[in-house]
Formats: structure tokens, C-alpha cells, sequence
């Protein structure tokens, strides 16, 4: 029997825990300002959201994307989807590849500012830009792809400035927030690289330098936007340039993860978050666990993931796979947005909506047909699953090369692909155990670490609000200017003095001699 003393002291106890953590976990405001209408990137750090709302903070999202169902302290301020109004939501992101490397930066330059135009026209915004009476501790916003200027919402709140960007850590970000790039190791398509001969590096060097330009060159055009659009709404005097609010980047969020990429450097102030929205997958449900189960021979999944429109599947492209699927035992899953499809086969079933993580978790399922999507090549790798890669735009090339050289993929190049092309990838996936190994050793090596990716993320954004932005996570190399950076100062006066003094040096021994050969004469 416990006796009052004790109790007292137990009771005393739990009131000081309790104590500790109500202030340890004490809620800070979060301003998450993502409102251009990029579906897929705002997708991608949705869970990590939800889940600082979950802990405790109170989130503040500005998006054209409203939630499914309302979050405990999750507030939204729902914006109109400029894409729309723009008619954008109709392109293929494809053709856009097809024009030339200097017609995409005249196309890009010009594309962010209608987009911008169009989303600073939504009255949501417009009321949400002018409000004073709201404060946030830490304002999180996209470095990448036309979010930039809403940056200056951390300097309009004076709060602590998270960035998300949804590819690898690209040169000018790199040097701008002090982390290392290299082009020796570290590729042009902004992923490290394990091919590091001449002509590699000459590529690599050549395509990051400008790269460099091109970006910085688009950041100063979008710091003259910035400030044009901003003038008008209240909070916004005295903005520094946009390149000096990078400076003031406490953490980069990556949607990287290092099981689908080649190692390189990172400082503290850099977390790679890719996997955020994996999960196991929940029980499927009675139909999809029924067809799962009876498909004796196997299932191939196909996916191109859930905002590129089937009706953009070119004409040779839809005859290879109908073929191709149509000459195989095992069944076919094909996500698309249609009913039916043109010579479709029997094995062949379309759904518009799949629980794909559960599919890719089935022990039935074979083979996955990716276009490389990251979360797609994430989620496949995530479940050991080999992937036929079809890239169709954008990064995936990169992704899919890497899954290839890890020996769990194969690359299928649609501008020629054909059914015996198609067929010949899917029968050596099917066939060839090695694929499936290196799949499930890839698979280990993403699920072995300390901590899942969102305690880890979430570890690190309370790191910084805790240690107000943790300026001891900032690199001097910051401050630097690129000549200072790269050694050319040190370089050209150190060079400079080694110069001066070995012609010194030989205009010293050249009088010597001089002197030495008089004397001899006169003896």
C-alpha cells in the first residue's frame, strides 16, 4: 500500500512533467505561403504541415488547394488557382522540353510573371497581403519555380525564413546559403554524380556556371517584380534585395532523399525530407484486395502519376503499351483518367483513383511503370519494387538513370519506344532476379535510419524557432563574394608575390653574377 507521502511526492512529480512539457512544447504561429498553383509541390509538404498543426503549432496556410477535412489548429486562407485562369491546366508539360535550352529560359522568364500577375490578382490574397494584426515566428515559402518573391513575407513578419524546394540543393541556392558544390562530382542536373571523367567535369562546370548566371539573372528580374507588386500592400517598406533575404534562409527542407541519390556535402542548415508522404499503405479494400489476390501470375502497376492527363499519351506511345500489355499472362493495373482506352486488352484495368501505396506493398505485385516522378520513384523504392521508368519531363530522366545504374530499373525512352522495346524491359524485370534484389537492398537502405522523415523534419523546424533562426548553423562562406569564395583573390596576390619575387630573386643572381664576373676581370 502506497502511503500519503509518497503519493504527495508522485503527484508532485507528475505536475512538474507536465509543467516541463506544456513549455517545452509551446505552440509557435507558422505561416506556410505557398499560393502559386503547383499541385504537386504543395502535395509534397502537406504531411509535414499537418503534422506541426498536430504537435501543437498553430499553421497558417495561404494555397489555392483547400484540405480534404479540417486540422486542429490548421487555418486557411484558400486563394483562387491562377493556372486556371491562365488556361495552363491544359498544357502537356512535355512540349515544353522540346524547345531549345536558351527558348526555355526566354519561355521561363516570362512565364513566372503572368503567373504571379494572375495569383496576386485574387482578392483572398490581396486581403490576406494587407493584414496587420496577425504575427508568425517562422514564415515558410518555395525557393524554386516562381514562389520566390514571397519571401519578403519573412521580412514583412521579421520571422525566421524556412525554405522548401522540391528538387536537389541547384548551385545558386547552394552558394547562396553557404552549402558546398561541387562540379567535380556534383552533376549539372543538380544530383551528385559517380561519373567524374574530363569530359563529365568539363560538362558539369560549364552547365553550373551557367546555370549560376541564368538564375541569378532571373532572381534579379524577379526582385524588380517583387517590389512592383508588393507596393501597394502594407508591411512592405524597406525590403532588402531578394538575394540578401535568401541569405536570411535559417533551413533548407530538400525532397531528396539519399536513397535515391549519389552521396554529397550538406551543412547543418540542409534536411533532406524526401519521403514525407510514404506510408505502408492501409488494408486494401474487399474489391482491390479480392483482384490483387487472384492474380496468380502478377500484377504491373502503371502510373504517371495524378496530374499528367491520360489524353497526352502520344499515339505510338499508347499502341506500344496496349500491345505490349496485351502479350503478357500477368494483369495489368493502369491508372488513368479515362473509362476506356483504344485497343485496350482484357488483362488491362483503368482506375482513376488507386491506393497506391497498398498496391505497391502487395506482395502480388511484379513490376511498376513509372514516368520517374520523385514520390512516385520514391514510394516504388520505399516498397522494393523494380520500376520500367518512362520519363517524361523535368527531373525524372535524372531519377530514372539513378534507379538504372542501382540495378533495379530500366530506362524505356518514349520518342522510340515500340512494343518489342516495351515487352523485352517488362519480360527482364519479370525474369531477371537481380532486379528485384537490388530493389529490395535499395528499399533497406531507405528505411534504416534514426528517425522517421517526419520526426526528423519536424525535429529541425522547432530547432531553428527554438534557437531564433540558429544563426550558428549559418556558413561565413555566406559573406563571401564568389571571388572570395572560389580563393581568386588569395590566388591572384599570393601568385602576384610568388611572381615578384622570383624575378627578384633571378634579377638578384643576375647582378651577382654580374658583379662576380667584373671582379674575375679585374684579378
Amino acid at each position: 500500500m502506497v502511503e500519503p507521502p509518497q503519493i504527495f511526492k508522485m503527484k508532485g512529480a507528475i505536475f512538474v512533467l507536465i509543467f516541463s512539457v506544456v513549455n517545452y512544447c509551446h505552440g509557435y504561429n507558422i505561416l506556410v505561403m505557398m499560393p502559386v498553383p503547383f499541385y504537386s509541390h504543395t502535395k509534397s509538404y502537406l504531411p509535414l504541415f499537418i503534422e506541426l498543426a498536430n504537435r501543437g503549432h498553430n499553421v497558417t496556410m495561404v494555397s489555392p488547394f483547400p484540405l480534404k477535412k479540417p486540422v486542429p489548429n490548421f487555418n486557411e486562407v484558400i486563394i483562387d488557382n491562377s493556372l486556371e485562369k491562365l488556361g495552363m491546366d491544359e498544357m502537356d508539360a512535355r512540349d515544353f522540353e522540346e524547345v531549345g535550352f536558351f527558348s526555355k529560359i526566354i519561355m521561363f522568364q516570362l512565364f513566372c510573371p503572368k503567373v504571379i500577375d494572375v495569383t496576386m490578382k485574387s482578392e483572398g490574397l490581396r486581403a490576406f497581403l494587407n493584414d496587420t494584426d496577425s504575427k508568425f515566428d517562422t514564415v515558410i515559402t518555395e525557393t524554386f519555380c516562381c514562389q520566390e518573391p514571397f519571401i519578403a513575407l519573412g521580412h514583412k513578419y521579421g520571422a525566421i525564413q524556412v525554405s522548401v524546394v522540391p528538387v536537389a540543393l541547384f548551385l545558386s541556392l547552394a552558394r547562396i546559403t553557404g552549402n558546398p558544390h561541387i562540379p567535380a562530382y556534383i552533376s549539372s542536373d543538380m544530383s551528385a554524380s559517380d561519373q567524374v571523367d574530363f569530359w563529365q567535369r568539363s560538362k558539369n562546370t560549364l552547365a553550373s556556371v551557367l546555370g549560376y548566371f541564368v538564375t541569378h539573372t532571373s532572381w534579379i528580374y524577379l526582385d524588380h517584380y517583387m517590389r512592383q507588386q508588393f507596393a501597394n500592400h502594407t508591411g512592405f517598406d524597406n525590403m532588402p534585395p531578394i538575394v540578401d533575404m535568401f541569405k536570411n534562409i535559417s533551413l533548407l527542407l530538400l525532397d531528396n532523399h539519399l536513397a535515391i541519390s549519389y552521396p554529397r556535402p550538406y551543412l547543418s542548415n540542409v534536411v533532406e525530407i524526401g519521403g514525407l508522404t510514404i506510408t505502408e499503405g492501409d488494408k486494401l479494400d474487399e474489391e482491390w484486395e479480392k483482384y490483387m489476390n487472384e492474380s496468380v501470375d502478377g500484377v504491373i502497376y502503371f502510373s504517371w502519376g495524378s496530374h499528367y492527363p491520360t489524353k497526352h499519351i502520344r499515339p505510338h506511345e499508347l499502341t506500344a503499351f496496349m500491345s505490349a500489355f496485351g502479350k503478357l499472362k500477368q494483369r495489368v493495373l493502369m491508372k488513368a483518367d479515362v473509362d476506356t482506352l483504344p485497343g485496350k486488352p482484357d488483362n488491362v484495368r483503368l482506375a482513376k483513383w488507386l491506393p497506391q501505396a497498398s498496391i505497391l506493398g502487395h506482395p502480388n505485385l511484379r513490376a511498376f511503370i513509372s514516368h520517374g516522378g520523385l514520390h512516385g520513384i520514391l514510394e516504388g523504392t520505399y516498397h522494393g519494387v523494380p520500376i520500367i521508368g518512362t520519363p517524361l519531363f523535368g527531373d525524372q530522366k535524372g531519377n530514372v538513370d539513378f534507379c538504372e545504374k542501382a540495378g533495379y530499373c530500366i530506362d524505356v525512352n518514349l520518342n522510340t519506344i515500340t512494343e518489342e522495346i516495351l515487352l523485352d524491359a517488362i519480360n527482364r524485370v519479370l525474369t531477371n532476379s537481380t532486379y528485384k534484389e537490388n530493389a529490395l537492398r535499395r528499399s533497406q537502405i531507405m528505411k534504416d535510419r534514426p528517425l522517421s522523415v517526419m520526426d526528423n523534419a519536424v525535429y529541425w523546424v522547432e530547432y531553428v524557432l527554438r534557437h531564433r533562426g540558429a544563426p550558428h548553423l549559418r556558413s561565413a562562406a555566406v559573406e563571401l563574394s564568389w571571388y572570395q569564395y572560389l580563393l581568386l583573390d588569395v590566388i591572384v596576390v599570393w601568385g602576384a608575390v610568388f611572381v615578384v619575387t622570383v624575378l627578384l630573386l633571378r634579377k638578384s643572381i643576375k647582378c651577382i653574377c654580374k658583379l662576380r664576373k667584373s671582379k674575375s676581370k679585374k684579378d
